[in-house]
Formats: C-alpha cells, sequence, structure tokens
C-alpha cells in the first residue's frame, strides 16, 4: 500500500474543492434568466393575501408566500405609493399602494392570472 503525504492529500482536496466549486458555478450561476417587473394595486380587504391594514414587512411576507405557493418566484419586492386612490372604502376600493415585484420572465402568465399587471 502507498503511503498517501499530507503534501499530496492537500492538493487532491483542493482538485477536488476546484472542481467542485466549477460545477456549482455551471449548474447555478452559468445561466441567467429573464426577469420582468410587475405589480399589483392593492385592495381594501380583497387581496387574496389577507387585508391592507398590516405593516408592509407583515404583507411583504404575505405576498412572497402566497406568490410561492402560486409557483411564482420573487425576487425583488416592494410596495409604493405611486397607485391612485378610490375615492370609498370598500373591500373592493384601491388603496392607492401597489406592490411591485420582480419575478422570472417564465412566471408572467401565473403572475397576470394573479391579477398583476405588466
Amino acid at each position: 500500500m502507498k503511503k498517501v503525504t499530507s503534501y499530496k492529500l492537500q492538493r487532491l482536496l483542493s482538485t477536488f474543492c476546484i472542481l467542485l466549486f466549477s460545477f456549482f458555478f455551471l449548474l447555478f450561476g452559468g445561466c441567467k434568466k429573464d426577469t420582468i417587473w410587475v405589480y399589483y394595486n392593492e385592495t381594501g380587504c380583497m387581496d387574496k393575501w389577507g387585508v391592507a391594514n398590516v405593516p408592509d414587512s407583515k404583507k411583504t411576507n404575505n405576498v412572497k408566500r402566497y406568490l410561492n405557493r402560486k409557483g411564482i418566484h420573487v425576487i425583488t419586492l416592494e410596495i409604493t405609493n405611486d397607485g391612485i386612490p378610490d375615492p370609498c372604502k370598500a373591500c373592493f376600493c384601491k388603496t392607492g399602494k401597489r406592490i411591485r415585484c420582480e419575478i422570472y420572465e417564465n412566471d408572467l402568465k401565473k403572475a397576470l392570472n394573479e391579477n398583476f399587471y405588466k
């Protein structure tokens, strides 16, 4: 049986790490998927992930969880106040807040089916 020296073992381990890193880079980082931004006009209480009167941090988590369950991968999510509020307070009335999401382009059809706009 050959005796493996510390130097040979260290070199073998380094080569293995480089090969493993290269494999994961090619598998996950080698191809870039195209993304697109979509938005949703928030309503008073008709949104599928819950009511509007919760803190934005909780709403962000609720929206991400809901969309993930629907197979829509959210990359970035932000809540803005650049929508036009309806002059009413009913559940279906728009609050003026917009939920903007960056998603993968291949999830666009699913997002449009959830009442998001391009």
